[in-house]
């Protein structure tokens, strides 16, 4: 009877024991699981989805600060006339938020021969999604202020989108007809890091009118690049249908914001070239 009994309870604690060796080894296949899935759940809330790193608000704003130095050489080419030999120098700023930029012309500057000044500042409305942009300068005492006004929107293939209208207004803000320009610009990345976009490309063709006439098409082509952590280099170039207006610009800005400059050229373009400059940086 003894040996029964021993034998019963030696059945027992074998049983016990397998048992708690099933549910130990279980409970450390479970946490594993736990453990890797809570990983996979961490790694997905820090890294960021591909489309959501591409265009962050500060570099928004660069592009339309880009497109918006071209539409200001090109408004001074039409107005005055080109000037190869002035590298224009000026100064920029982009706040932290990416919601307002603006850039100026170095004191001392000259065009044609003669004293100029421009100052020009970007706002951004986010509940319509629009820049607001003044620009206003004069030259050998002729003044003169522009407005425009640029629709972003992100696409679904890595794109900033934009829509463009600009004016020139008279001495009591009416706009002048004769200034008109239409642009439809659009962006494209094709590579980025750390959630910086490392190469942009971009493409906007500008018509002007006359009074409701197509009377020119200008043709404009970016590239940026972030050379490292802190700044993007950028270059533009500018081109008439007529080849009466070729722009040239480069500089730099902080990708976190900050102060920046750029140097620009207006010179004559090649005359029957729309697409001049553009091009899908392969760098």
């Amino acid at each position: 009877m003894r040996t029964q009994t021993h034998n019963a309870m030696t059945l027992a604690n074998d049983q016990t024991f397998a048992l708690a060796k099933t549910l130990n080894t279980r409970s450390s296949q479970l946490a594993a699981v736990c453990c890797f899935l809570l990983a996979l759940l961490m790694l997905t809330m820090v890294v960021p989805t591909a489309h959501a790193q591409v265009f962050t608000p500060i570099a928004s704003a660069a592009q339309i600060m880009l497109q918006t130095q071209s539409d200001n050489a090109a408004f001074l080419a039409k107005k005055f006339g080109v000037d190869p030999n002035s590298n224009l120098q000026f100064a920029t700023y982009i706040d932290a938020l990416g919601e307002n930029f603006a850039f100026t012309l170095q004191p001392g500057s000259t065009y044609l021969g003669q004293p100029i000044t421009m100052n020009v500042t970007g706002t951004f409305d986010s509940r319509s999604k629009t820049w607001k942009v003044s620009s206003a300068g004069s030259l050998a005492g002729d003044n003169w202020t522009v407005t425009s006004s640029l629709t972003i929107s992100v696409g679904e293939t890595a794109e900033l989108q934009y829509v463009e209208s600009q004016s020139e207004l008279d001495s009591n803000m009416q706009i002048l007809d004769i200034t008109d320009i239409n642009c439809n610009g659009v962006w494209h990345a094709n590579n980025q890091s750390g959630g910086k976009t490392l190469v942009t490309y971009g493409h906007s063709p500008c018509v002007g009118y006359y009074y409701g006439q197509k009377v020119w098409v200008f043709s404009l082509a970016f590239n940026v690049k972030s050379g490292n952590d802190r700044n993007s280099t950028w270059s533009s170039y500018g081109n008439s249908l007529d080849g009466s207006i070729g722009i040239s610009s480069s500089g730099f800005y902080p990708v976190d914001g900050g102060r920046g400059s750029f140097s620009q050229v207006i010179a004559t373009g090649q005359q029957g070239c729309i697409s001049c400059g553009n091009n899908s940086d392969s760098n």
